[in-house]
C-alpha cells in the first residue's frame, strides 16, 4: 500500500487545484459567450426566413416548404460527413470553420432576401427576382449545415471534454448551453418581430446580415480564449490522427486494427506522394466522402443509445412545433409578427424551465426515467391542444383566433417535455458513446432530425392550402405517440436485461 500524502503535500496541491478550477470556469464562460453570439444570429434568421418566404409568395406555403426540404435535405446528406470531419480535426479548427460557414452563409442569405423583397415591390424582371429567391434558399440551407457542425462541435464535443467524465457537471453544462440557446429563442425573434412590425421586413433582414458579419470574429476569439484557459480542451483528441489517416482510405485497406490501418496509411503516403490528375483527386475525394458517410451511419445504428436517438429524431417529423410551417399557419389566422415572436419567446421560456428542472430530476430519477417523463408529458399536452380542431364547428375554439391562441398555448406548454427529453437523450449519447465516434454519431443524429423535419414539408407541396393544415397536425400527433412508444419499449427492454444506465453511467471515451 502506498503511503498517504502528508498534510504539507495536500496543501501544496490546493493552489494548483484552485487554478485549474478557475481556468475551467473562465473557459466555460467564454464557451457560453461564444455560443450565445452564434445562437442569437441563427435564431433571428430562423424566425425571419419563414415570414420572408411567405411574404414573397402570399397565401401559399410552397416557398416555405421548398426551403424546409432543401434545408433538411442538405443536412441529411452531409450531416454525417460533417460530424466525421469534426471527429478528425483539432477542436479549435473544426469549431471555427463551422462558425465561419454559418455566419457567412446567413449574412449572404439575408442580403439575397433583402434584394428579393425590393425586387418584389418594383417592376424588375421575374428572372432576377427568382434568382434572388434561389440564392436565399440555397445559402440559408448552407447556413444550417454550419449551425449543425457548430452544435456537434461546441455543444456536444467541447462540453464533454471540458467536464472530463463528471456526469453531474455535464448535466449542468448541457442545461446551461440549452438555456442560452432558448434564451436567444426568446429575445432574438422578439427583436426581429418588432423590427419587422415597426420598421419593415427589409430592415430586419439587413440587421441580421450585419449582425452575422460583425459577430463572427468575437465568436472565434472566445473559442480560442476557452482553449487557452482549459488544459482539458487543449489536450489533443487521442483518436484524431488515426481518423485523419483512415479518412484517406487509400493505403489502409485490409487492416482490421485501427492503429495498423493508420500506420499503413501513413507509410503509403510517405512512399507515394500525390501525383494524381484532377479527375483522380475528385474520384478519391468522392470515395472518401462516401466512406466517411457510410462509417458515420454504421456507427449510428450500432451505438448503444440507438432507440432513444430514433425516438428523439421522430419528434422532428411533425408540424407541432414553433417552426416555419406553424409560424406561417398561425400568421394566416390573423396574428401579427410581434404576437408570433412573443409566443415563440414564451415557448422558449418553458424550455428554459426544463433546463432548471432537468439536472435535479435526472440526478434523482436517472436519465432513462427522466426521458420517459419528458416525452409522455409532451404527448399529453399536444393531445389536448390538437383534438378541438376535430370537434363540432359550433365549438368556440374550433377555428379562428381563439383556436390559434389555444394551439399556441399548447405548443408553448409542450416545450417543457420536449426539452427535458432532448436533454436526457443528449446526455445519454455523450456518456455512452465512445469519444472517437461522438462527432460522427451526433452529426448523423442532427442530420436525421433535419431530414425527418424536411419530410413534414412534402404534403404542403401537394396540398398547400392552409385550411388542410389540421390533418398535418393529427398526423404529427401520431408521430409523437410513436416516439413515446419507441422510447418506452426500449427502456422496458433495457430494464428487463439489467439495471438502468442512469446519469452516472461510465464514459465510453
Amino acid at each position: 500500500m502506498s503511503p498517504s500524502p502528508s498534510s504539507e503535500d495536500a496543501e501544496s496541491l490546493l493552489p494548483h487545484q484552485a487554478a485549474a478550477n478557475t481556468g475551467s470556469a473562465v473557459a466555460l464562460t467564454a464557451l457560453y459567450c461564444s455560443h450565445g453570439l452564434s445562437a442569437w444570429g441563427q435564431r433571428m434568421w430562423e424566425f425571419d426566413v419563414g415570414l420572408v418566404l411567405l411574404q414573397l409568395q402570399p397565401g401559399s406555403l410552397r416557398l416555405v416548404s421548398i426551403f424546409g426540404l432543401a434545408d433538411g435535405g442538405l443536412q441529411g446528406l452531409l450531416g454525417g460527413a460533417v460530424g466525421a470531419y469534426i471527429d478528425r480535426r483539432p477542436r479549435l479548427n473544426a469549431a471555427r470553420n463551422m462558425y465561419l460557414l454559418q455566419n457567412v452563409a446567413v449574412g449572404l442569405s439575408a442580403v439575397a432576401a433583402w434584394l428579393a423583397l425590393g425586387l418584389q415591390q418594383g417592376s424588375q424582371s421575374a428572372l432576377l427576382f427568382w434568382s434572388c429567391v434561389i440564392l436565399l434558399i440555397a445559402l440559408g440551407s448552407i447556413s444550417s449545415l454550419g449551425a449543425l457542425g457548430a452544435t456537434v462541435s461546441v455543444e456536444k464535443e467541447w462540453t464533454k471534454a471540458l467536464c472530463q467524465g463528471d456526469s453531474k457537471r455535464l448535466s449542468q453544462v448541457n442545461a446551461g448551453m440549452r438555456r442560452i440557446d432558448l434564451s436567444c429563442s426568446i429575445a432574438a425573434p422578439i427583436a426581429a418581430g418588432f423590427l419587422m412590425t415597426m420598421a419593415s421586413t427589409r430592415a430586419a433582414v439587413m440587421v441580421i446580415s450585419l449582425w452575422n458579419a460583425a459577430a463572427c470574429l468575437p465568436e472565434c476569439l472566445l473559442l480560442g480564449h476557452a482553449l487557452k484557459h482549459s488544459a482539458a480542451l487543449r489536450a489533443p483528441k487521442e483518436h484524431q490522427k488515426e481518423l485523419e489517416l483512415q479518412a484517406l482510405g487509400v493505403f489502409s485497406a485490409g487492416y482490421t486494427n485501427p492503429a495498423a490501418a493508420a500506420a499503413a496509411a501513413a507509410a503509403g503516403l510517405a512512399n507515394h506522394p500525390p501525383t494524381h490528375s484532377m479527375g483522380s483527386h475528385l474520384l478519391s475525394a468522392a470515395r472518401a466522402w462516401l466512406q466517411s458517410l457510410w462509417g458515420s451511419w454504421r456507427a449510428y445504428w450500432t451505438q448503444p443509445t440507438f432507440a432513444a436517438a430514433i425516438a428523439l429524431a421522430l419528434l422532428y417529423l411533425t408540424v407541432l412545433s414553433l417552426g416555419l410551417l406553424m409560424t406561417a399557419y398561425i400568421k394566416d389566422q390573423g396574428l401579427t409578427e410581434a404576437e408570433l415572436a412573443v409566443e415563440r419567446g414564451l415557448g422558449a421560456l418553458t424550455g428554459i424551465l426544463a433546463t432548471f428542472t432537468f439536472p435535479p430530476m435526472s440526478s434523482r430519477l436517472g436519465l432513462d426515467r427522466s426521458g420517459l417523463i419528458g416525452v409522455w408529458a409532451q404527448l399529453a399536452v399536444l393531445f389536448v391542444t390538437v383534438m378541438p380542431a376535430f370537434g363540432p364547428a359550433s365549438w368556440p375554439l374550433h377555428a379562428g383566433l381563439g383556436r390559434a391562441r389555444l394551439l399556441l398555448a399548447g405548443l408553448v406548454l409542450s416545450r417543457w417535455g420536449l426539452w427535458s427529453f432532448d436533454l436526457a437523450v443528449t446526455q445519454m449519447m455523450q456518456e455512452r458513446i465512445a469519444c472517437s465516434q461522438l462527432g460522427a454519431v451526433s452529426g448523423v443524429q442532427s442530420a436525421l432530425q433535419s431530414l425527418l423535419q424536411s419530410l413534414s414539408y412534402i404534403p404542403t407541396l401537394v396540398v398547400s392550402e392552409l385550411n388542410s393544415f389540421k390533418w398535418l397536425m393529427l398526423a404529427s400527433l401520431g408521430t409523437v405517440l410513436m416516439a413515446a412508444l419507441t422510447y418506452s419499449i426500449a427502456m422496458y427492454m433495457a430494464a428487463s436485461n439489467g439495471p438502468e444506465q442512469g446519469s452516472g453511467g461510465d464514459d465510453a471515451g
